[in-house]
């Protein structure tokens, strides 16, 4: 799985020659049945306006991403990790662009976001980091017990190099995961297999679950893609709403979900290869041209 986390944030300030406006957006509430995301257990979404951030005074719609809190108006659900997260942040990282912050939010108490290089020295004994390495081992090869805390490099590919040449990375052990199909909504040149961070930090997340508990699993961690899962069915709603409207250049016409054929719906674009990845995993955010990786930028990921 690669990481390719490098969108901007829709909940922010979309751009019209992007993404829809959000002054066209039907506000949602809930995941329609028809979703790729429906048989997930995500808690219903109360977003109806912006807020005004009571920190930094900045207007967003469900968190300020520069401050890392939800708005006071929409408490999110909260995740219980496995393990603690650390995210390291390469500091040319655009805040609006990262979906890592998100997992800052849901799951604050457990996560961690350090702005390299100024990050802590882990200990390798029981810490991992999901990178797609030559020597990166599936987690059903690992003793996972042994670990409690996952680190996840939050940057565009052409940032990794340095960040995984520091001693303080190279020293642990490296993890990769199977390959999923991302729901990214900006188009991207690596390829489906590249996640968002947020993805990548669920399916990680989701399948040390599952290692650690024989394959049992209840939706524990399904609300880490809450406001993941918001903002692409805003997007959707768009063209629900509006079926000649013009699609967006970052869009294949297959992304849009009114608009592909019953077989294109069959394989939803969530569907996950089986087949372990094997190359790129940190977290590589979607990038646009001119940004290198958007939030699909992130070596855990896309």
């Amino acid at each position: 799985m690669q990481i390719n986390d490098n969108a901007e944030d829709e909940q922010l300030k979309p751009s019209s020659s992007s993404i829809p406006s959000s002054s066209s957006w039907k506000r949602i509430s809930s995941i329609p049945e028809e979703s790729e995301l429906s048989s997930l257990k995500i808690a219903s979404f109360p977003f109806s306006d912006r807020q005004i951030c009571h920190v930094c005074k900045r207007s967003s719609l469900a968190y300020c991403p520069y401050c890392r809190i939800p708005h006071e108006k929409y408490p999110p659900p909260q995740v219980v990790l496995p393990i603690k997260l650390d995210i390291v942040k390469h500091p040319k990282e655009r805040v609006k662009k990262s979906t890592a912050i998100h997992a800052k939010i849901i799951s604050p108490d457990q996560t961690n976001i350090w702005d390299f290089p100024d990050i802590p020295t882990f200990d390798p004994s029981v810490t991992l980091c999901l990178f797609p390495s030559a020597d990166a081992k599936s987690l059903d090869e690992l003793d996972l017990t042994k670990y409690d805390r996952a680190v996840f490099i939050d940057c565009t590919w052409n940032q990794t190099g340095t960040i995984c040449q520091d001693p303080r990375i190279t020293a642990l052990q490296k993890v990769k995961i199977k390959d999923h199909r991302t729901l990214f909504w900006r188009y991207q040149h690596e390829g489906p297999e590249f996640l968002a961070t947020i993805e990548a930090i669920y399916y990680f997340f989701k399948e040390f679950w599952m290692t650690t508990h024989k394959g049992e699993y209840n939706g524990e961690l399904d609300n880490l893609l809450y406001y993941y899962a918001f903002q692409y069915e805003q997007i959707q709603s768009v063209y629900v709403e509006d079926k000649e409207k013009r699609l967006s250049r970052h869009f294949s016409e297959q992304y849009i979900r009114a608009r592909r054929s019953q077989e294109q719906m069959k394989s939803s674009l969530h569907k996950t290869d089986e087949t372990k990845h094997e190359t790129k995993e940190v977290g590589t955010e979607k990038m646009e041209p001119s940004d290198c990786i958007k939030d699909n930028h992130n070596p855990n990921t896309k």
